[in-house]
């Protein structure tokens, strides 16, 4: 049937993009594993962020929405940290090592206080579409993103009905996945504006006649 055609169309071609996905990283796993012996897309770097996105609140008053005023008191917090590395170590070895132990760290003040996790989700509910490098930044961004995301809640809440089975709000949750993986790690608004052209496109799709997305 025309129906069961549909559906091996779409599960191709969602099999063609993970192929494709795949294939496109496998070289850069390689050189992590010949360079580090680690075989990952990434390597070192997440302990970094996780521990600057829970300096960035336990220090927010101090320099409100100036991601240039928290970023050397965060930096100050981690060299504060004693981490014991080996005399042996190499330079790439012991950046490494230095970022899991920031995440470590980060994650165990995250897991014994689910007062300050509950803080930092809610306050980067914000600041994940507004928080820059200035405080006059933030506030420039927050006026040209938060109009964009009330309109692109109240669509798919308005349209919701019109659109169960439509494409767009696998597009949506793809979004909203995105969003809610900063919320407890690190929220700038660097990355929200990633989003802002999917977002835009969702907006567009939802409002347009059935003539035209069909």
């Amino acid at each position: 049937s025309d129906r069961s055609q549909r559906m091996e169309t779409k599960i191709a071609l969602a099999a063609i993009v993970l192929v494709s996905g795949f294939l496109v990283v496998t070289p850069w796993i390689i050189r992590n594993g010949r360079v580090t012996g680690i075989y990952a897309p990434v390597v070192g770097g997440s302990g970094f962020t996780l521990h600057q996105g829970n300096d960035f609140i336990e220090d927010f008053r101090s320099v409100p929405f100036s991601i240039s005023g928290l970023f050397p008191l965060s930096v100050a917090r981690m060299k504060a940290e004693p981490v014991m590395l080996p005399p042996t170590a190499t330079r790439l070895q012991r950046q490494n090592l230095l970022d899991a132990a920031w995440g470590r760290s980060a994650i165990a003040k995250l897991m014994h206080s689910p007062g300050f996790l509950l803080k930092k989700i809610t306050c980067n509910l914000f600041l994940f579409w507004t928080f820059s490098d200035t405080a006059i930044k933030s506030i420039c961004v927050a006026a040209l993103q938060l109009p964009l995301v009330t309109l692109f809640a109240i669509s798919l809440l308005l349209r919701r009905r019109q659109i169960n089975n439509d494409a767009l709000w696998i597009c949506a949750a793809l979004i909203a996945l995105f969003y809610c993986a900063h919320l407890p790690t690190l929220a700038l608004a660097r990355y929200s504006v990633v989003l802002v052209p999917s977002m835009l496109m969702i907006c567009v799709g939802i409002w347009a006649p059935k003539s035209i997305r069909a």
